[in-house]
């Protein structure tokens, strides 16, 4: 992972703003939109062309930070949400969706960076069923 870089307050507040309303923007759209709606926004969302000095560590400890503030327990909503913040920062990721079929049929969302993955519960083994770039 990165090395940790501190950042000014000013940067700290756009980045936990944009968190806030990629959280809201698909609690919204996976509460009150069809699956395929949902996915088809994700698959459409473009990636800035620069890296920004944010790192892929800074906007996930956020994002969880603030998911636990919202009470936010969907990991496909986080995914999405950690999917479009990343993107905008320059980063590239990928959304993962899978599932698990033993006697309890389950299923789990979580991200693929360049650095690692993030979500992914690592005792668990999702079959991917589905891949947003």
């Amino acid at each position: 992972m990165q090395k940790k870089m501190q950042h000014s307050f000013i940067t700290k507040i756009f980045l936990i703003s944009n968190i806030l309303k990629n959280c809201l923007i698909f609690s919204f759209l996976v509460n009150f939109s069809e699956f395929e709606k949902v996915i088809s926004y994700a698959e459409n969302l473009k990636s800035r062309n620069t890296k920004s000095k944010i790192s892929i560590d800074d906007i996930f400890v956020y994002e969880r930070k603030l998911s636990q503030l919202l009470k936010i327990n969907n990991c496909f909503i986080s995914s999405l949400c950690l999917f479009k913040t990343i993107k905008n920062y320059g980063h590239s990721a990928k959304v993962l969706i899978g599932v698990k079929k033993e006697i309890n049929f389950s299923s789990h969302a979580w991200i693929e960076t360049n650095e690692g993955s993030l979500l992914k519960d690592k005792k668990d083994k999702f079959e991917k069923i589905y891949e947003i770039i």
